[in-house]
């Protein structure tokens, strides 16, 4: 006998025993519903969300930098030392920076004179026209009536003019003086910058892995200073579908889960890169979670973005069940059990979801 024969065979008796047993199953659940509970299918609304996979990856290494060329003062901090965000770490010599700064604020000062001085005279201005304005509009009244001469009416009106042209360069006066407060601002903002740059401070917490920097040292943009491990701090890198992109921001906190670990994790998104995989078309977010015991850089980890909710049928757990890899439950038909097959989806609350196989209105018996 070949061996296809036999495994029809062997297939055949397999389907045959657990047809029996399905049929001796649902037999007996018809015989006896005295001591059952039953319970009428009622769709819930139920929250939906979509998991996305993704890897613990760590935030391993930062390195410092300086952002002017200076002179190294003072390092305060060596190889082993753990520091915090914001820590002061290295200080430069803030010589040239503050003289630069100290100058800014004096043209700010003197943009500021400039202001208040062509406010002044605009304002002064702005008093003598309404005056020789005024005495125009009177002359005028009076040549027309024969009682100014020519000379009277032609010496108001010039004076009138006269004032009115120097109006108009008294506000462009004005605003030119108000533009040069607006650039002397920005130059002293800057010269504060650069100020600040004179004190190098930690991006972010962690630990010295490495110093390569002493007093008397001229540091450079160019040149690495310190580095911090920064190991501690995790992050969840999922890949995420395109059509649900628009559902993310920076600074969303959401659900993670990690390995085995049943306690879910409050992840905030930190980063979301401008581009889709061309293979994947789904963009790549960058979450983080907070340090947990068990949980370590190279992990399996899932994202759960919320969708809003939906109707769901939920049956209690012990309704259901398991012959091999199939999932039965007890539908009430004319007052009989009848043993029929569902899908089941996820666990909630002690509850499972029931994707197929039953309908709102249905009774079950467990």
């Amino acid at each position: 006998m070949s061996a296809f024969c036999r495994c029809n065979k062997i297939a055949v008796t397999y389907i045959l025993i657990l047809f029996i047993l399905i049929l001796s199953i649902s037999i007996n659940a018809a015989e006896d519903l005295k001591d059952t509970t039953t319970l009428v299918i009622r769709p819930v609304p139920v929250k939906d969300v979509y998991k996305a996979m993704g890897t613990v990856r760590p935030l391993t290494e930062s390195e410092i930098h300086s952002q002017i060329s200076a002179k190294v003062i003072d390092v305060l901090v060596s190889a082993g030392d753990k520091v915090e965000k914001g820590q002061l770490l290295v200080r430069l010599d803030n010589r040239e920076v503050t003289a630069r700064l100290e100058q800014a604020k004096e043209g700010l000062t003197i943009a500021e004179g400039g202001v208040e001085q062509a406010l002044k005279s605009d304002e002064e201005l702005e008093a003598e026209y309404e005056q020789v304005e005024s005495e125009y509009i009177r002359s005028s009244k009076l040549f027309k009536e024969g009682i100014h001469s020519k000379k009277d009416f032609d010496q108001a009106k010039t004076q009138y003019l006269k004032v009115k042209a120097q109006q108009g360069l008294s506000k462009e006066r004005v605003l030119a003086a108000k533009a040069a407060l607006r650039q002397a601002q920005q130059i002293v903002n800057e010269a504060e910058i650069f100020a600040e740059y004179a004190n190098i401070k930690a991006l972010n917490s962690g630990r010295i892995s490495k110093s390569e920097v002493d007093p008397g040292d001229l540091a450079t943009p160019s040149a690495t200073l310190l580095t911090i491990q920064t190991g501690s701090s995790l992050r969840l890198e999922a890949g995420i579908r395109e059509s649900l992109i628009d559902k993310i921001k920076i600074g969303t906190e959401l659900e993670v889960r990690v390995g085995s670990n049943v306690t879910p994790l409050t992840g905030t998104v930190e980063e979301i890169q401008p581009y889709a995989d061309a293979r994947t078309r789904s963009f790549l977010v960058k979450v983080g979670i907070p340090a947990t015991p068990g949980v370590f850089p190279g992990m399996f980890g899932r994202l759960a973005i919320p969708l809003g909710t939906v109707d769901s049928i939920l049956i209690p757990e012990e309704a259901v069940s398991t012959i091999g890899q199939l999932k039965t439950v007890n539908l009430l038909k004319d007052g009989k059990a009848e043993k029929i097959f569902v899908k089941t989806g996820q666990k909630i609350n002690g509850k499972i979801e029931i994707l197929s196989g039953l309908k709102n209105g249905d009774t079950i018996s467990f």
